[in-house]
This record gives structure tokens, sequence and C-alpha cells, in this order.
């Protein structure tokens, strides 16, 4: 390994010692062919920070202040989309036609909404949020989750007065 490197280093140094310890001369400026600035087109080093440049470029506005921009004015908000109508109120006609019961005690309530005969059971619910509570031969009772009652008499119309549907 030794041998190997010591054969190396004596390479280097004969290569060394036969070259010429001068530096080669420069050529001369006469012999150089120079290539003239101005024909490059693509050379706008001389006219990058030229008088005439500079007046190509054109602000938005005529502003004092050189560094005006628009980018953080106040937006108009959009406008709020039209908000609906509340709902018209409606009145129902609510008349109690009787009941039917068989022999496996399943209760049929006719009752008339707005000239609609209509058969419900106990519990179910009649108009808006009222729904059936009790029922016999004469009357006929109907509450909301609020706890109101009301009575509807056999055959004797009812006027009930409601916002929405």
């Amino acid at each position: 390994m030794i041998a190997v490197w010591a054969a190396i280093i004596l390479f280097l140094f004969l290569k060394i010692k036969d070259t010429d310890t001068e530096l080669p001369s420069p050529p001369s400026p006469a012999s150089v062919n120079y290539i003239q600035t101005n024909s490059l087109p693509g050379n706008l080093i001389g006219n990058l920070f030229s008088i005439q440049q500079f007046q190509i470029v054109k602000p938005l506005e005529d502003h004092s202040d050189p560094f005006f921009t628009k980018h953080f004015d106040q937006k108009q908000p959009a406008p709020a989309p039209p908000t609906e109508p509340p709902p018209p109120e409606r009145t129902l006609s609510l008349i109690y036609r009787g009941y039917l019961s068989g022999s496996n005690a399943r209760e049929r309530i006719a009752v008339s909404i707005d000239g609609i005969v209509q058969f419900k059971k106990p519990g179910e619910q009649v108009a808006l949020n009222m729904s059936i509570h009790s029922v016999d031969r004469t009357r006929l009772v109907l509450t909301n989750r609020m706890g109101e009652k009301l009575v509807l008499k056999f055959n004797v119309p009812v006027e009930m007065k409601s916002s929405g549907k």
C-alpha cells in the first residue's frame, strides 16, 4: 500500500518538474472581438432606471402617496335577503260530529275541519298543535302541549284562529 502512494507522489513530482514555470500571457486587446452591449436585444440594464421608463408606468389614481392601494378599502356588504312575511292568520272551523266505538274498543272520533269530516284516534293531532284529550257523547276536549284546552260540543261549530298553515 505504501508502495502505491510512493508511486503516485513520484509521478506527480515528475509531472510538475516538466511543466513550464511561467504562466501564459493574456491575449492582447486588439486580438479580442468585443460585442457591442447596445446591440443586444435583452440588455435593459442601461434603460432600467431611466426617466423615460418611469414615465411609462401610470398609477391607478393620482395620489401623493406612492404606496397607495385599494386593497384594504372597505367593501360594501351584500344586501340582506328579503325576509319572508309572517304567515297570515288562519281561521279554522271545527265541529265535533260524534264518535264510533266497536267491540275491540277502538274509538274513531269524527271531526269536521273546514267542512271536511275526518276520523281521528284518541291522542291524535286534530288541528295545529291541538290533539284529542278526551271524548264522550256530548263533547270533545282538545289540548295542546302547553295544557290549554278547547272544548267542542256536539254539532256546535267553533272558530279557532291560528297563525301558519
